[in-house]
């Protein structure tokens, strides 16, 4: 976090400008990695809210900001976008989980998980 968090140049991002260069870089490779698994989930959503502590925080302000703009044309916003369909209650999940234990995040393939 410290690395991304001091890479500070001001750069372009969905259209806005001045945007904090780590958190960018940050947001750009979680989408990358993570959203084209999530977008089936999050076009069955009514409404998706964002939130996160520190980095965190900053990065869903970058994210939120973006999806937010409707700037269709942007290929920041096409990349992080999804197509809304019908609303449904989604399945819960029983595979994989993350969770703390003495102060570092441990990853398991099944749940519940104990470190």
């Amino acid at each position: 976090e410290v690395a991304t968090a001091t890479t500070q140049t001001p750069v372009p991002y969905c259209g806005f400008e001045g945007v904090h260069l780590g958190y960018r870089d940050e947001l750009d490779r979680m989408t990358r990695a993570l959203l084209p698994r999530l977008k089936p989930k999050l076009s069955k959503c009514r409404r998706v809210m964002c939130t996160g502590h520190s980095m965190g925080g900053s990065i869903c302000e970058i994210f939120a900001a973006c999806a937010n703009s409707k700037r269709a044309d942007d290929p920041d916003f096409r990349r992080q976008s999804w197509i809304r369909e019908t609303a449904q209650a989604l399945p819960e999940i029983t595979e994989g989980a993350t969770s703390l234990a003495a102060g570092a995040e441990v990853r398991c393939a099944d749940p519940p998980c104990f470190a």
